[in-house]
């Protein structure tokens, strides 16, 4: 099977190649990547910052979610025979009440 031989490429098409990949650099924010790399104590804060929202996210999502199942406690504990119910009902109540409580 015959090879084919690369087209050799002029200078202009070269000079495009290279202006096309340094914009794609620009537009990829390439160099404030770099920057933030070789700066350690941004790197750090900009980490810290990262955490710190990621924990109160985490802690808001996780209230919200408990919130929810209290709520779909207390109320199916209202629809369901006496035994399931009740128990149901109280908990919901019981997370209700004594939110935070360890």
């Amino acid at each position: 099977m015959a090879r084919k031989q690369k087209k050799s490429l002029t200078k202009a098409e070269e000079q495009k190649i290279i202006s096309d990949f340094a914009l794609s650099l620009e537009r990829g924010r390439f160099t404030e990547y770099v920057e933030i790399l070789s700066n350690s104590k941004r790197l750090l804060w900009k980490s810290f910052v990262a955490g710190l929202g990621r924990g109160f996210g985490a802690i808001i999502g996780a209230t919200l979610v408990v919130a929810l199942i209290a709520g779909v406690l207390a109320m199916a504990g209202k629809y369901l025979p006496d035994p399931a119910g009740d128990f149901f009902q109280q908990t919901g109540e019981t997370i209700q009440q004594n939110p935070g409580t360890n």
